[in-house]
Formats: structure tokens, C-alpha cells, sequence
């Protein structure tokens, strides 16, 4: 009688790991690419901060600017919120007409005149 060897097992995962080994070289090598473009352009980026730093405080004023004028708005909009409500009347005089422009703040009415009457 000969004695019959049990099979060698077949092993399922070869082809999924070199599979995944190929892929993870392939991405390796356009990240590697990618890494060096991006190194370059730090470099490059540097040199120019290094021989104008003016670049680099540049966009501190615009930034500035930028705060001042809304912090501007802010106020002129509170200015003319508080100013009441405003209303044009155009009277006739003796011989020509007049504009008169009243505005009206908590129930009393005052003229260009600065005269305030209870409403």
C-alpha cells in the first residue's frame, strides 16, 4: 500500500495581497510626485517671503481697513436708526413754497427749527 500525502493547501489570499502590494506601490509613487511638487513649491514660497517680507504683513491692512469700515457702518446705522422717523412736508409761504422737514421721535414733532411739540 502506498501511503497517499494529504494536499498542499491552496492559499486564496495571494492574488488580493499582491493585488493591494501593486496598488500601494502605484499610489506611493504618484504621492511621491506629488510630495516633491509640493516641497518645491514651499521652497520657492519661502525664498520670495524671505526676500519681501512685506508679503507676508500685506494682507494685515486690508484687514484692517476692512474692520474700520464696517465698524463704521455699524455706527452710522445706529445714527440713523435712533434718528426717528423722518417726514417731508412742503408748505406753501406768503409769496414762495418751503420745505420743511420734521422729524418725528417719541410722539413729539420737531422742525428744522429745533422746536419740539407734543403730538
Amino acid at each position: 500500500m502506498t501511503e497517499v500525502l494529504p494536499e498542499a493547501p491552496k492559499c486564496m489570499m495571494t492574488r488580493p495581497i499582491l493585488s493591494l502590494a501593486m496598488l500601494t506601490g502605484t499610489c506611493q509613487h504618484f504621492l511621491d510626485n506629488a510630495l516633491q511638487v509640493a516641497v518645491a513649491c514651499i521652497k520657492v514660497a519661502s525664498q520670495a517671503v524671505s526676500t519681501m517680507p512685506s508679503l507676508f504683513f500685506f494682507p494685515i491692512l486690508p484687514f484692517i481697513m476692512t474692520v474700520c469700515l464696517i465698524v463704521y457702518w455699524v455706527v452710522v446705522a445706529g445714527y440713523l436708526y435712533s434718528a426717528g422717523t423722518i417726514t417731508a412736508k412742503i408748505t406753501t409761504a406768503s409769496s414762495s413754497t418751503a420745505l420743511t422737514i420734521s422729524v418725528i421721535r417719541y410722539n413729539a414733532t420737531c422742525t428744522s427749527d429745533l422746536i419740539c411739540m407734543q403730538s
